[in-house]
């Protein structure tokens, strides 16, 4: 009897032992849920956001213009090397004009024998007429025959025909050709610009068939890529860009859209875009890789949040407010987007907080602590 009290009592404090530890491990869960999470938060600002779109390409001159002979002659001198400046006009190859310059004396004596011809054949002219109409007056008074008025006549028209005035037409085109082939000797620049090709060199033999220099109008560059269908509407002609060049390590230079195409490519589907820049100090070389940045959308004024504070829930993007140390879930349409931020236009105010660490561990109204 003593023996089974003393189970009994073992028992019993056996059971209470268990049923006291399991009404422990509750009060510890409830603790565990009543106790707040850390997180971080930001607050809503309104601010600005941009869209942009970015084309690639490289860098081609404004012109580029090869400079070919237009006569052959023998080189005499050189006056430029590649990547002198040149204007307009500048001399830059000279080719040897001693034979064109006898000619043109040889010509120009031709001209003037073809001219004293002409005067001298005017005299001729004259005195054939006069002597014709000496000869009729001689003939209606009986005075000659009809034969030696013939003669008369005849020594006149044959007078207007002497080809003094097509000879002297003739013998100037002949030194206005020289005159021009002496021009064409001396070889000047028809543009602005730089000189990228050279291949001349002084005592060379020089001719049509092949350009001696190149020269390439750096004034403005461009550069030329494809935007697409969907960025088309917000792009339009004289529109600032930013333009970044890794070569010279410029990423604040400003371009201008020049031209757009009016029709999409049939192969791409996009749209040729063409971006001038100004390049006065000509730092800018055709051939070197350029990035264009094009806004195509712009928002002034709007509530942002940093793009980390979006939760996806579904196909629904929510945020976690916190007010008064606990975290609400909140449902938010967003807008236009930058690297860093999202506008949101509709859910949010400005001024309000939202959890920006920490949002993915949390449920709506969860009790939240903020982190400094």
């Amino acid at each position: 009897m003593r023996r089974l009290k003393r189970t009994l009592i073992l028992f019993m404090l056996l059971l209470f032992a268990v049923l006291a530890g399991g009404c422990g491990n509750k009060d510890t869960a409830a603790n565990d849920e009543q106790k707040p999470v850390p997180v971080s938060v930001v607050k809503v600002e309104k601010g600005s956001v941009t869209n942009n779109t970015v084309i690639t390409g490289k860098v081609t001159a404004r012109a580029e213009v090869m400079i070919i002979p237009k006569i052959a002659g023998k080189v005499t001198r050189v006056t430029v090397d590649v990547g002198s400046k040149v204007k307009r006009g500048d001399l830059l190859v000279q080719l040897d004009t001693t034979e064109l310059n006898a000619q043109l004396k040889q010509a120009q004596a031709a001209l003037e024998l073809a001219k004293g011809n002409a005067v001298q054949n005017d005299y001729r002219i004259q005195d054939a007429w006069n002597n014709l109409k000496r000869m009729e007056n001689l003939y209606k008074e009986g005075a000659i025959s009809k034969q030696q008025y013939e003669l008369a006549l005849l020594q006149y028209n044959l007078s207007l025909n002497t080809p003094t005035e097509a000879q002297v037409k003739q013998a100037q085109a002949n030194v206005d050709l020289i005159k021009a082939q002496i021009a064409n000797a001396r070889i000047t620049a028809p543009i602005n610009g730089e000189i990228s090709v050279k291949n001349v060199e002084i005592g060379e033999l020089v001719g049509p068939s092949a350009p001696v220099l190149t020269i390439v109008d750096t004034g403005n560059v461009y550069v030329e890529g494809v935007i697409t269908e969907k960025d088309i509407p917000f792009v339009r002609e004289g529109q600032k860009v930013k333009v970044e060049i890794d070569a010279l390590g410029e990423k604040d230079i400003v371009g201008t859209i020049a031209a757009l195409s009016p029709a999409a490519d049939s192969r791409t589907k996009g749209y040729q875009v063409k971006v001038k820049i100004e390049n006065a100090d000509g730092k800018i070389k055709p051939g070197m890789f350029a990035e264009i940045s094009i806004t195509t959308q712009a928002r002034e004024d709007v509530p942002l949040v940093p793009k980390e504070v979006l939760v996806a829930r579904g196909d629904k993007k929510v945020v976690y407010v916190v007010r008064d140390g606990v975290a609400y879930e909140q449902d938010v349409t967003t807008g236009l987007e930058d690297e860093k931020n999202v506008e949101i236009t509709k859910g949010l105010k400005e001024g309000e907080q939202v959890v920006i660490l920490g949002q993915n561990s949390l449920t709506d109204k969860t009790r939240v602590v903020i982190k400094e």
